[in-house]
């Protein structure tokens, strides 16, 4: 995905069944158009896996649908909650979510062609923001 982070699919998404697959956050950063530097911020990556899965957890508890499913600590294949993360004393460098599928988006005449790309779509695809 980036030089940062890491995208990783488990089981792809197909016209019917969601997917699913994981951000894998590092202590990696990087500058604008430089790209990733040589050296790290120790305990990054899990600082923002943290932040991003805490802030998740809050919309699906409010009632706000999303494709997150949980975290995963190093060295186990186990989806756990963030709560259980942490008090397993871990911190979670890999956010585990659903996979849709993502059809190309046709540009042509100066415009997106959404037309075509929901009816390439199927039902199991994400509206991509631009």
């Amino acid at each position: 995905m980036t030089s940062v982070k890491e995208f990783r699919v488990d089981e792809p998404a197909t016209a019917e069944d969601l997917g699913r697959g994981a951000f894998v956050f590092t202590d990696d950063y990087s500058v604008f158009d430089w790209g990733k530097m040589p050296d790290r911020i120790p305990d990054k990556g899990a600082s923002l896996c943290t932040m991003g899965a805490y802030n998740f957890q809050l919309l699906e508890e409010n009632h706000v649908p999303t494709h997150y499913e949980g975290v995963r600590l190093p060295d186990s294949d186990e989806v756990l909650d963030l709560g259980e993360a942490l008090s397993a004393d871990a911190a979670p460098e890999e956010m585990v979510i659903e996979l849709t599928q993502v059809p190309d988006l046709p540009f042509e005449d100066g415009r997106y062609d959404y037309d075509a790309y929901h009816g390439a779509a199927d039902e199991n695809y994400l509206i991509p923001l631009e």
